[in-house]
């Protein structure tokens, strides 16, 4: 079981829908369908694909809803997890803010170096740059065991993804952190 979590419009239905050797079930609804303003479509419960590994072995793949007031299905969702993809969109004003509830919200997975980050959009907006990100965990995660990689991805492109996946499933040696 891997999930996609993260800010809102950051690629996660994306990322399970492209991964997936099935169709995505998605629960995406649209603002507009319950009387708010139409901008987006937004995951309310979850998405779900499969990506077959050969020799009976599959990935279960979860997108978890990016809306805060759907933060309860992340927490259902992470039981059971092997570990945990973190897209942030770079778009967003407040992106390490939102980067920083993730950790919070996953920091078992961190902890346990079965978390990985990749920010999405960067085409579109150039800062933070990468290095910051870098910088900002390293800070952030100074008392902690591990700083987890972080990447500029494409959520449409099954490439990155999967360099995302290979970091998470490869990182079996944790960056120490002395102190």
């Amino acid at each position: 079981k891997l999930l996609f979590c993260g800010s809102s419009g950051a690629g996660k239905t994306t990322a399970v829908s492209v991964l997936g050797d099935v169709p995505a079930m998605s629960t995406e609804l649209w603002p507009g369908a319950l009387g708010g303003r139409v901008t987006r479509a937004s995951t309310v419960a979850q998405d779900y694909a499969y990506m077959d590994l050969g020799s009976n072995e599959r990935i279960h793949l979860y997108g978890t809803p990016g809306a805060h007031q759907f933060k309860f299905m992340g927490d259902l969702l992470k039981v059971g997890a092997f570990g945990v993809v973190v897209l942030i969109d770079n778009r967003q004003q407040d992106s390490l803010v939102e980067l920083e509830r993730m950790l919070e919200q996953y920091s078992e997975l961190l902890a346990e170096n079965r978390l990985v980050i990749g920010i999405t959009h960067m085409d579109k907006a150039l800062q933070p740059r990468i290095d910051h990100y870098q910088q900002w965990l390293f800070t952030y995660c100074l008392n902690k065991a591990v700083i987890p990689a972080v990447f500029d991805v494409d959520a449409r492109s099954a490439k990155d993804l999967k360099v995302l996946i290979q970091a998470l499933f490869f990182g079996s040696n944790p960056v120490a952190v002395s102190s």
